[in-house]
């Protein structure tokens, strides 16, 4: 078998993540070539830091064409947002990126769907396309969308049946300023309606909602957990068989969020002020900052203003083993802003760990010449999930797992 090895990488979007995508792919030297576009041509600089190793483009993808910039390229990185508005509607950006690598004849990887109303991944309808074209196309592959869903297949394949999979995420920041650690797009997109999986139907839940409090391990202790909307919904339930699925968060940021949810700040409904009419969502993403770059996040843990700030995913599967039922947990807790500071400084306790996850992939990826369509990471063989892990693992990121035959009560409640 003649070995894939991708040393040509073009990445689309060079914000918070992609630019961490970047520079690790730069300082591991995985590739030869990494080309990084993004339409802020300032702000693409101001987050890669430098542009040693790379080769830079100012454009917007949406409103040009990149097929002969990307066609000589062995992957697409997409870690553009996963909407753009053109009025008041919304549309998914996905697709059109995909359609770019089917015409260059370019394998692709992003880190998020838009999901939506569809209850299904839409990255999932090109996969005719890319098995046509002999393509591999690898979506939600992050932290979370991304080693969540792996670690969803790994803790199945301990049981002998599942029932229930609980997804629990924590960010919790510490210090005198709250920084926004994502997208604000994505921000938004957290208060969006959150789609579960109960009883083997797809539902449409509050955001914030069904309240749970969870146990984490030290130093967070038991915090409660809300229902937010997250990306491996729209993928697991068709590819793992179970009854139910959910996803909560918990922490700081996320209370943030829940107040200002509770206060309406997330309503699209305009409201009168001054003579005037306007969205609360509207203004609140007119006026709130952007994800700070690299340079000032150093001068924000360097002056105390974050003391501190922490992201850690853990996976409940809940089934049976011989008969009873048990509980399978796996969970990461991934390097503190304080330890990312040293290890890629500028980056934050939200981006480092979804683009260090995205390289794992990539990595795995080049194992593989002979995939073909459309995979979400739960659907990889074990041999793949294990390059992903181990990967990891020599990063010192590591999975912790437990397991333990739980009582018919708390079996009952998930």
């Amino acid at each position: 078998m003649v070995l894939v090895i991708y040393v040509k990488i073009a990445i689309l979007g060079c914000g918070a993540v992609g630019s961490a995508i970047a520079r690790i792919l730069r300082n591991m030297e995985i590739a030869d070539e990494i080309l990084c576009i993004d339409k802020n041509l300032k702000k693409m600089k101001s987050f890669l830091m430098d542009n040693d190793g790379f080769t830079i483009m100012e454009c917007d993808v949406l409103k040009n064409e990149v097929y002969s910039e990307v066609r000589n390229y062995d992957l697409i990185v997409n870690a553009l947002p996963t909407s753009y508005h053109i009025g008041d509607r919304e549309y998914p950006i996905n697709i059109r990126i995909m359609d770019i690598a089917l015409k260059a004849g370019v394998n692709y990887i992003d880190l998020a769907c838009f999901g939506g109303k569809s209850k299904i991944a839409e990255q999932l309808n090109l996969n005719h396309r890319f098995e046509a074209s002999n393509l591999f196309a690898l979506i939600n592959a992050g932290a979370s969308p991304g080693l969540t869903n792996l670690l969803a297949r790994e803790n199945s394949e301990e049981l002998d049946r599942i029932e229930t999979i609980s997804i629990k995420t924590l960010e919790e920041q510490r210090g005198n300023e709250f920084i926004i650690p994502w997208s604000k797009a994505e921000l938004f997109n957290v208060a969006s309606r959150s789609l579960i999986y109960r009883n083997g139907r797809f539902i449409f839940k509050e955001p914030f909602s069904e309240i749970e409090p969870y146990e984490f391990p030290e130093p967070f202790g038991r915090m409660n957990t809300y229902l937010i909307s997250s990306d491996e919904v729209y993928t697991i339930p068709y590819f793992i068989k179970i009854k139910n699925l959910d996803v909560k968060a918990a922490g700081s940021d996320i209370e943030v969020l829940r107040t200002l949810y509770r206060i309406g700040i997330f309503d699209d409904e305009p409201i009168s002020y001054k003579g005037r009419r306007i969205s609360p969502k509207r203004f609140m993403y007119s006026i709130l900052p952007d994800t700070p770059p690299p340079n000032e996040v150093i001068k924000l843990t360097e002056n105390g203003a974050i003391e501190e700030a922490y992201f850690a995913v853990f996976i409940d599967n809940y089934g049976r083993i011989r008969g009873e039922k048990a509980l399978m947990r796996s969970y990461v807790i991934f390097p503190s802003q304080t330890q990312i500071s040293k290890i890629l400084p500028g980056s934050n306790y939200i981006s480092y760990p979804t683009a260090i996850c995205t390289i794992a992939f990539i990595k795995a990826l080049t194992k593989k010449n002979n995939l073909y369509g459309v995979y979400p990471p739960e659907v990889l063989e074990k041999s793949l999930r294990r390059e992903v892990l181990n990967f990891l693992e020599k990063e010192k990121i590591f999975v912790n797992m437990e397991f333990k035959i739980v009582e018919d009560k708390i079996a009952n409640q998930h």
